[in-house]
């Protein structure tokens, strides 16, 4: 049988709805019970195994514990060893076994990017010679192509405008989020991962997408959330992301 896309979907530092109640105040039962709705197995009381995310990406694209991949080491260089299981993880290389294609994304954290994935995506410039050839194409196409062997063809055919090395984090997610529902024009079968810095910190986003700049960056990770500003920040992120997301696995799951 076809084989499945699969796509591995994370919002990071996104609260359990318990949590999202008891701390922020906000009332997302109705998110989950659109995901239910849409087939979608919401785990009741769940915890990420840890609370950074190198290590808990790391644990979770391996099916493991750090300590039982990277045992007998100190605390202190833990974090460094477990960088290599962000890239080359067990996940992508049974998909990879497999016959999957990789599709992965820039966001604002390099540790996490997958940059020799068969796609590897990212916000850039469209070539001002390109749109004087008359080119009809989206962003996502350009972009698929230059992943592809045709990209010497299309450099030869630009002015070497490249993709830009260094996206703002609002950049990246509306970027991200713009294209996960192009992904299934890409017709292999394909594991995706997109790692979306929603609705972490910092607060730039507000509840219909507008443009905020909160600055928590005076916050540790122990007073983040006790200032009331940084609090709505926070439950503004959600309401955006969960408007995006929702509409997002809609439209995959019908083009897919």
């Amino acid at each position: 049988q076809p084989a499945p896309d699969v796509y591995f979907i994370v919002l990071d530092a996104y609260g359990r709805a318990d949590v999202l109640e008891d701390l922020f105040e906000f009332d997302n039962s109705g998110f989950i019970r659109e995901l239910q709705d849409m087939g979608f197995y919401v785990v009741q009381c769940s915890q990420s195994n840890y609370a950074r995310t190198q290590l808990s990406i790391a644990s979770t694209l391996n099916m493991d514990y750090i300590e039982n991949l990277v045992p007998d080491l100190y605390a202190d260089e833990v974090k460094y060893w477990a960088s290599p299981l962000l890239i080359d993880s067990q996940v992508r290389n049974i998909f990879e076994g497999l016959g999957y294609k990789t599709v992965a994304f820039y966001n604002d954290y390099p540790r996490l990017h997958w940059q020799d994935a068969d796609y590897f995506l990212q916000p850039g410039e469209r070539s001002s010679q390109m749109v004087q050839l008359g080119s009809k194409l989206t962003s996502f196409e350009e972009l698929f192509l230059t992943t592809t062997l045709l990209s010497p063809v299309i450099d030869s055919q630009t002015d070497g405008t490249q993709i830009s090395s260094n996206p703002s984090r609002r950049e990246a997610d509306l970027y991200m989020l713009d294209t996960l529902p192009e992904i299934p024009q890409i017709l292999d079968p394909k594991f995706i991962y997109a790692h979306l810095m929603l609705p972490h910190p910092p607060f730039i986003f507000g509840p219909n997408g507008e443009e905020v700049n909160i600055d928590d960056r005076e916050f540790n990770d122990d007073t983040r959330y006790q200032d009331g500003i940084n609090r709505a920040g926070y439950r503004d992120q959600v309401v955006y992301v969960n408007h995006r997301i929702t509409s997002i696995l809609r439209e995959i799951i019908e083009k897919s």
